[in-house]
């Protein structure tokens, strides 16, 4: 019985983990959605549309917290005000709730964009050429944080197999032996031992998950 609440622990906690990073990997990329909005303004000014023009035909194809802001600024622009002002009320915005962790987009990849478009809309010269290296900053930041992301899945991998090894020995042992892991559930001493391990095992999970998110800031 003790054995089966264990396992079904165990297997609980690991669908939670596989659901988190599921949901991590299906959230949208801000920074990936600025470039490739930064792309679309200069293939279509390239084209001879203008800035606004090329950021009506983009905002369709544009999602997230991106897609939003953009459609904002095209709002703000049709009721009169200026592009000039409406970007520098996105980037404004975006620094005063630029949380990368709850999906928003970071504000000094904002402040990139909304400088070129501001210079692009203010003296009309250089328009793809401004867009073009926006979009290949932005895409250079992206692949560096792919790569630091990459370097930490170890270590989480690590921590992830360090923490589940203690459950599976206490399945193991309940198996093999029922006898050991009853004086080890039912004794003061031996419940003692289950939550110090616990609580250590619990404190090496949210340590390894804070310097990760520190790392990848």
């Amino acid at each position: 019985m003790n054995a089966a609440a264990i396992a079904l622990i165990a297997i609980a906690g690991l669908g939670l983990v596989l659901r988190r990073h599921t949901r991590a990997a299906a959230k949208v990329d801000p920074r990936r959605e600025l470039a490739s909005f930064a792309a679309h303004l200069a293939r279509s000014c390239r084209g001879g549309l203008t800035v606004v023009e090329a950021a009506s035909s983009a905002a369709p194809r544009l999602s997230g917290v991106v897609g939003e802001s953009v459609s904002e600024v095209l709002s703000a622009v049709d009721r009169g005000l200026s592009l000039d002002t409406a970007t520098r009320h996105w980037a404004d915005a975006a620094l005063n709730d630029g949380d990368r962790a709850r999906g928003r987009s970071d504000p000094g990849d904002v402040e990139l964009l909304v400088s070129a478009i501001r210079f692009a809309d203010r003296y009309g010269a250089g328009l793809p050429e401004a867009f073009d290296s926006v979009a290949v900053a932005l895409m250079d930041r992206c692949e560096m944080q792919q790569e630091v992301a990459a370097l930490t899945s170890q270590a989480r991998a690590s921590v992830l197999v360090l923490c589940a090894l203690p459950v599976i020995g206490v399945v193991m042992v309940s198996v093999i032996s029922p006898a050991t892991i009853r004086a080890l559930l039912w004794s003061p001493m031996g419940l003692t031992l289950v939550v110090a391990a616990s609580l250590l095992d619990l404190g090496a999970v949210l340590v390894s998950s804070w310097m990760t998110r520190l790392v990848l800031r």
